[in-house]
């Protein structure tokens, strides 16, 4: 698979969807160099691109940097306060960068929380991913 993602890359290289896909299987592989070139050139590529950053999020607390990931993760739900609110309009590949998971971005942070054992703040999150 990450063969066809480089072959794919290769051609479309601003494609950020692929870069995103790429990175889950460096992560998988243990590849962490491949994971954290991946999530930066996604980015690069589609900086709106919410999954992206909230997979860099994550990826930050993995590689033990719960307060920096939280920092990046409370960023990320300011700066998307900001941002459009619906893209069923939306071609396939705008869809795929503009949609939020607002469940996983707070799921996410009260991870971040726990690790830092600000429990309040992540019981507060954890209530966020009941809402409907």
């Amino acid at each position: 698979a990450e063969a066809a993602y480089g072959e794919a890359l290769a051609r479309k290289p601003h494609h950020a969807p692929w870069w995103l896909e790429r990175a889950m299987i460096a992560i998988h592989r243990n590849d962490a160099p491949g994971a954290e070139e991946s999530l930066h050139r996604a980015l690069r590529a589609e900086p709106r691109y919410f999954n992206a950053a909230l997979a860099l999020g994550q990826w930050r607390r993995l590689k033990g940097d719960p307060a920096g990931a939280a920092r990046w993760l409370a960023a990320l739900r300011v700066r998307g306060v900001n941002g459009p609110k619906d893209v069923r309009g939306a071609s396939g590949y705008q869809r795929a960068v503009l949609s939020r998971d607002e469940r996983g971005l707070a799921r996410a942070l009260a991870l971040c929380y726990i690790d830092l054992g600000r429990f309040r703040e992540a019981l507060v999150e954890l209530d966020k991913t009941e809402m409907d």
